[in-house]
């Protein structure tokens, strides 16, 4: 029996906030904020779908029936719970803050109310797991579970973080499981299906193809928890779902605060070390006379698509591996645009919009000349 949220979730490219930073509007004086304000302000903002631990266990003796899904609001307007129920096939089993989910029959489920979906491209999923878990612990996947979906699973030797655009076509990211008792595994998939993992702080941006994957569209997700096979299981202390990629100071800031949280022993990447108050949101770089223009340009043309990009410093975007710093023919966030140079492709964005050789321009001199 395993878990199956069925959560169907309005995941977007971006939750627009205005002039927001790191998923949740900051005071100006960003030299106060620590790592722990930027992951709470995360945690409580539009961007959090959906929120589990312990206390999400409603209990007939020692089974475990519903999780209430702590995030009661959503910018979707969304009204009604999203717990997810037990479809029968599962055993679910509460042990201090450990919630030990094991499925008793193939697919046993937890569910969602399914009359209310969430749908969307793109998401960031962190998950608080044991080690000696195995199977697909957690899912967000289409109805047909292997087709526009993104999964988390753990096997003897490694934890993956995978994206499917059907069974046999998809994307696949690979960490070596650590040492440790416990790991914290964030997996950030962008809109072109690019996966970034993270395990305890280690991160991985090099992914794997099999077969022609396509580029993740929109459509209604159902939220998965739990292995699919008898003898799998998964015990965990936290479940996160986020409706867009993480900055990489949100991932980071996440991480330790989630390490601290639950004794987890992490060691950041150093690109996850973002110094506060450089990691995205308000504001421009008054160090840097070529990135308001850029930026300009941005605004008008990318936000109906890229609304969390609204404000954003030019770090937010070397941060989501979108500019490489001096090299715009390398950076997607400039070959992907009508009219940019180059052989890198496709460009076709602001998809069924417009965007003249000039602005274009624009684009390419502030990558080009980046400080």
């Amino acid at each position: 029996m395993r878990i199956i949220f069925c959560v169907f979730v309005i995941v977007t490219a971006g939750c627009e906030f205005g002039k927001t930073t790191f998923g949740g509007t900051l005071a100006s004086n960003t030299s106060a904020v620590t790592s722990d304000d930027i992951a709470k302000n995360l945690i409580k903002s539009e961007v959090t779908l959906f929120h589990f631990d312990s206390t999400s266990a409603v209990m007939t003796g020692n089974a475990v029936d519903v999780l209430k899904n702590r995030k009661t609001e959503f910018v979707q307007g969304i009204e009604g719970p999203q717990d997810l129920s037990s479809d029968g096939g599962v055993t679910a089993t509460l042990v201090g803050d450990v919630l030990h989910v094991e499925p008793t029959v193939s697919q046993g489920q937890f569910l969602s109310p399914v009359d209310k979906t969430i749908t969307g491209t793109s998401a960031s999923i962190f998950i608080v797991a044991k080690n000696s878990s195995r199977g697909n612990i957690v899912s967000f996947n289409s109805f047909d579970r292997y087709s526009q979906g993104f999964n988390i699973s753990v096997n003897a030797s490694e934890i993956s973080a995978i994206f499917y655009s059907s069974p046999d076509d998809k994307i696949s990211n690979q960490i070596a499981i650590p040492s440790s008792e416990w790991s914290i595994i964030g997996a950030n998939y962008g809109d072109e299906g690019e996966i970034e993992l993270s395990v305890n702080g280690i991160l991985s941006s090099a992914a794997t193809t099999e077969g022609v994957p396509g580029t993740s569209f929109s459509v209604p997700r159902v939220l998965s928890l739990g292995p699919d096979n008898i003898g799998d299981s998964l015990e965990f202390k936290e479940l996160y779902v986020f409706g867009r990629p993480l900055t990489k100071l949100e991932h980071g800031s996440l991480i330790t605060y989630l390490a601290k949280k639950n004794g987890v022993s992490v060691t950041l990447d150093p690109s996850l070390n973002v110094p506060i108050g450089d990691g995205g949101g308000s504001g421009g770089s008054t160090a840097d006379p070529n990135f308001a223009p850029a930026q300009s340009v941005i605004e008008s043309k990318c936000l109906n698509c890229h609304s969390s990009w609204a404000g954003a410093r030019a770090s937010y975007y070397v941060g989501l591996g979108l500019v490489s710093k001096n090299n715009a023919a390398n950076s997607k966030l400039y070959y992907r645009l009508l009219g940019s140079a180059g052989s890198n492709g496709p460009k076709n964005m602001p998809q069924g919009g417009s965007l003249t050789p000039a602005e274009a321009e624009l684009v390419r001199v502030w990558i080009d000349n980046m400080p």
